[in-house]
């Protein structure tokens, strides 16, 4: 095992345990998590027709402690595939490139989803391997089989690390450009040999998903454009909409670096970081186009250029696919690379003066990165012990009105789902975390079936529930819409022997 490995994995993994322990060594759910204390993660309509045996390594159990764990080797492991591919060999740059991994936002979005997080690292960690050994020196049809066959796996887990795979392939095949080890006949015979191992693998996870399906009589969720991917034989060629991809993907990328506009909204830390960090990616990219003499090979020059614009696209590749899908931190790993790809060059072509000043702004980068994770567990605490103080107050209430009115059942109506979905409007400090605040909530008493969920798992709630049926029955009633809404007394009544808790206002059926 070579030297590079062993510390790549190691810092790694102390980087991340470092970071993260916070969130694996409390309970610390989300609105998903609620939903998902034991779940085993079969969920073809999403095209995730792998990722049930990917998580099934950890247990079907939100275990916060072992899927975080897991989540860590998987992305120690990834450290050092990246590490071996771009043939890295100094531990500070070493320890970096997992580090940015390790704490890069759209990592910590992804451990709020703890119960499926190891899984999605799984997914990360193929889609590395597969682009590892797919390098210049692996040929043969064995290695493009092999490696169709992980990114196959890793699109059946998580759809987005697609994209993962596709930049760390043009970040390599740039790198390389730079380098000159391969002559220009050869780098067509790779880009030929990487729409071989696409067209394979992309295929081949449509096929397998379509057949599950078919298997288990189940059809595409409409949730995020997913329907669409399924009905290949509906899509067509829509010029609107590539255009509105494009301005979809280059917004969206904008804001995974500056979090907002920053124009009207303000700037924040993260967004100077970052901004420092590009411009001195533009000096890094300039001088390494200097010293490596590329500029002279004009072919490889233009491949190169293609290689780094071929980014943009395919870091939001579903966007092209569907008008739905709208991006979060936590889809967007990829773009941890564009990091990857500065410590590289920095190394390879600067001096030691601008060496030291990446490596200087990176340690920053990092720190800075680390304490938005937490500054994120921290709300998910609040979300927490918010929530157990409501289900104590609605039990507390539920057992008073049993002590006086007979009822069956209980039912929930109505949705808070608009009054807790912006973090921001009860915690205005929040925004100083805007891209992980977005998906973070004030209490997760959300609807009914969190609700339900809720009282079932933290207080072992002796009561039945309702059916779905009787309460969407009951939302629709005269005498149930004119009820007032929790935390009002007045949100309790029982009605046709039916205790009905109206959580908030009733939506449009």
């Amino acid at each position: 095992m070579k030297k590079s490995w062993k510390i790549a994995f190691v810092s790694t993994f102390i980087t991340g345990l470092l970071v993260h322990i916070y969130k694996f060594t409390n309970t610390l759910p989300n609105h998903d998590s609620v939903m998902n204390y034991y779940a085993d993660q079969n969920i073809l309509g999403s095209g995730r027709w792998f990722l049930s045996i990917a998580c099934g390594i950890s247990s079907y159990f939100d275990l916060p402690w072992i899927t975080g764990l897991f989540s860590i080797v998987f992305i120690a492991l990834t450290a050092v595939v990246i590490v071996d591919l771009f043939n890295i060999d100094n531990p500070i740059t070493i320890t970096l490139t997992g580090a940015v991994l390790s704490v890069s936002p759209g990592i910590t979005e992804t451990l709020f989803f703890g119960f499926t997080a190891d899984g999605y690292m799984v997914s990360m960690f193929l889609a590395a391997l597969a682009v590892r050994l797919s390098a210049f020196e692996k040929k043969g049809i064995g290695w493009i089989l092999v490696s169709s066959g992980l990114l196959c796996l890793s699109c059946g887990i998580y759809q987005s690390y697609i994209s993962f795979a596709f930049l760390l392939m043009a970040f390599y095949f740039a790198f390389e450009m730079l380098e000159n080890r391969h002559a220009t006949k050869e780098a067509f015979r790779f880009i030929g040999k990487q729409i071989i191992i696409y067209i394979i693998g992309l295929v081949s996870y449509y096929i397998i998903w379509q057949m599950c399906m078919l298997i288990q009589g189940v059809s595409a969720t409409d949730y995020q454009g997913i329907q669409e991917l399924a009905s290949v034989s509906t899509m067509s060629f829509d010029f609107g909409a590539w255009v509105q991809g494009i301005v979809r993907a280059v917004t969206s990328v904008v804001f995974y670096f500056i979090e907002w506009n920053i124009i009207s909204n303000g700037i924040t830390l993260y967004a100077v970081l970052n901004i420092v960090f590009i411009l001195m990616l533009i000096i890094g990219i300039v001088i390494a186009l200097i010293k490596s003499g590329i500029l002279k090979r004009k072919s490889q020059f233009v491949l190169f250029l293609l290689s780094l614009a071929f980014c943009l696209p395919t870091s939001i590749l579903w966007s092209f696919v569907s008008s739905d899908i709208s991006y979060r931190p936590m889809m967007m790993v990829s773009l941890s690379l564009i990091f990857v790809f500065a410590i590289v060059l920095f190394e390879r072509y600067t001096n030691n003066i601008l060496q030291t000043t990446m490596i200087s702004l990176l340690v920053i980068i990092i720190m800075n990165s680390a304490l938005v994770a937490n500054i994120s567990y921290y709300y998910m605490n609040k979300a927490y012990e918010q929530t157990y103080a409501i289900g104590i107050d609605i039990i507390s209430e539920v057992r008073d009105i049993d002590k006086e009115i007979d009822f069956e059942s209980i039912a929930f109506v109505g949705e808070r789902s608009d009054l807790v979905s912006d973090l921001t409007t009860k915690y205005p400090e929040s925004n100083k975390i805007h891209r992980l605040a977005q998906v973070l909530r004030s209490d997760l008493f959300l609807n009914r079936p969190h609700a339900e969920s809720i009282l079932n798992e933290l207080y072992a709630f002796e009561y039945s529930f309702t059916p779905e049926e009787k309460c969407i029955e009951l939302e629709q009633s005269d005498e149930v819409i004119a009820m007032q809404s929790w935390p009002s007394r007045e949100a309790f009544k029982v009605i046709d022997n039916v205790l009905v808790i109206k959580l908030g206002e009733i939506p449009p059926q």
